[in-house]
């Protein structure tokens, strides 16, 4: 199945995958010439646990908060994501690599629709219309985890991962030909939930939820923009970098955190604001 696919390529999709095969081979021999543990693997385990940390923290502030529930899912996948990520840089070889990638696909190929749902869940968001494409937007994620675990046994494929090659910080994936889609679906699910939300905020926000939304919208802008680039957009161009998507997490997860314990409240889930309001008044 996969020479047929080689034989009916264009000539600059055959010519640009023989530039990058013979570019990995070279990067595979050195690396291969190194026998030490690759430090690297660190990065996405601290990052990790920070994850684990931070979610636990945001979901015992308010577990009956929707955005509160969807807030500690996205860390707390991201979380198993990089525990998979920090094994898989120590992988010995390619194989047990990619094995490991598709371990840890619950943990970020849902991060879209996760997003999308935290910051659509807020109650002063109940009547917005694209609440009901939230359900929609879930079984989209759970159509890209079937084809990333049914891969390995699809005659066409693979359409997301096709493989895994060696790098000096431990292994990249190789972006197949379906990955751009669910790179798409990840980026339009996300920025339709912030934007929503940053609207509804300029347009009714009190002045406590004003001081808080540049630390929420830098929170959110580094997983969006610096995770889903190096994560996403780089692996599609075929460009090899580190990856840094968990470490994104993690620091959306500490903003959130933070302002929690700076401002009193969360501006995820604002009813707990106004619940202190009225625990504080006189009956």
């Amino acid at each position: 199945a996969r020479g047929a696919r080689t034989v009916g390529a264009t000539p600059w999709a055959r010519e640009r995958s023989g530039r990058v095969k013979l570019h990995l081979r070279r990067v595979d021999a050195a690396c291969g010439a190194r026998r030490h543990v690759n430090l690297y693997f660190l990065l996405p385990l601290i990052s990790a646990l920070a994850c684990l940390v931070f979610g636990v923290l945001i979901l015992a502030r308010d577990r009956d908060a929707t955005p509160h529930r969807c807030a500690a899912a996205l860390l707390l996948g991201a979380s198993w994501w990089g525990i998979c990520e920090a094994l898989w840089t120590l992988a010995p070889d390619p194989v047990t690599a990619l094995v490991l990638l598709r371990i840890s696909a619950p943990g970020w190929i849902a991060a879209g629709p996760v997003c999308m749902h935290l910051f659509l869940a807020a109650e002063q968001r109940s009547t917005h219309p694209m609440r009901k494409l939230v359900p929609f937007a879930y079984a989209g994620a759970a159509f890209f985890l079937l084809v990333e675990w049914t891969e390995p046994f699809l005659v066409s494929g693979p359409w997301l991962t096709e493989g895994m090659a060696r790098v000096p910080w431990g292994y990249a994936y190789l972006a197949g030909p379906g990955y751009w889609l669910w790179y798409t679906f990840t980026v339009l699910t996300s920025s339709a939930g912030i934007f929503a939300a940053l609207h509804d905020l300029r347009g009714g926000a009190s002045p406590a939820e004003t001081q808080q939304t540049p630390w929420l919208g830098t929170g959110i802008g580094i997983p969006l923009l610096i995770g889903s680039t190096t994560d996403g957009l780089l692996p599609l161009l075929g460009i090899p970098l580190p990856r840094l998507g968990v470490a994104s997490f993690a620091v959306f997860g500490a903003l959130v955190t933070w302002s929690m314990h700076r401002f009193g409240f969360s501006l995820l889930a604002p009813k707990t604001f106004a619940g202190q309001i009225l625990e504080a008044m006189p009956e």
